[in-house]
């Protein structure tokens, strides 16, 4: 009989693919400075030997109610604002932007995965963890490809799925390693998903990537 394929997106855990593994995890807050002009940068130093691929949220309140994604490519609520987080070789970069005037404080939350030309011992991040290594009552993504689109390309990844995969993914330059949203916002990076392929389009940046086998909701 032929072996039965089990379709990774009707499970909450399927071992038949790795997990992501979180090598980098920091919190913090910092004053945003309204008015527009230049907007507001912190630096914090990451302690890696390599540049973090890094997803972040941010709040307005402390307790997290209300939590928006960095990188998502519009202003949000009414005072124009918006975070983005970066990483280069030392550190990572929290960048905020206020349209209006009067200062706000912003709560973030980051991690980080280690990119796929990298494997090298981290520090745990265990002791953020609650008392459970696996708990049912979370999805964990099964990673089903990961890699790097090189510049000045087209990549096509066939993954046959039969339904949209989630993607994630990071343009790379010289200097620093873009987070997730600016992969849309860049005129020379962008992907397209179909229930075939993965297609990733970047004329000048090199692009990191991670390709589930859960499905888009």
């Amino acid at each position: 009989m032929p072996a039965i394929v089990a379709n990774a997106n009707n499970f909450i855990l399927n071992t038949d693919y790795p997990m992501d593994q979180i090598i980098y995890m920091t919190s913090g807050s910092y004053t945003q400075v309204g008015s527009g002009d230049v907007g507001t940068t912190i630096s914090i130093p990451h302690g890696l030997s390599f540049r973090p691929l890094l997803i972040g949220s941010w709040s307005t309140l402390s307790d997290f109610s209300i939590t928006k994604e960095m990188f998502m490519p519009i202003y949000s609520d009414v005072d124009g604002t918006y975070v983005s987080i970066y990483s280069n070789d030392t550190n990572l970069l929290i960048h905020g932007f206020k349209n209006t005037t009067g200062n706000q404080t912003i709560y973030y939350r980051v991690f980080g995965f280690m990119p796929s030309n990298v494997n090298v011992d981290v520090n745990t991040t265990a002791s953020n963890s609650d008392i459970f290594v696996f708990s049912t009552d979370y999805n964990y993504t099964k990673l089903l490809y990961s890699g790097i689109a090189t510049a000045a390309a087209t990549t096509t990844i066939t993954h046959n799925l039969g339904y949209n995969p989630q993607v994630i993914a990071w343009a790379k330059d010289i200097s620093i390693t873009y987070g997730t949203g600016v992969i849309n916002q860049d005129y020379d990076s962008y992907i397209t998903v179909t229930t075939t392929t993965v297609v990733i389009h970047s004329t000048a940046k090199d692009v990191h990537y991670r390709i589930y086998a859960d499905g888009q909701l």
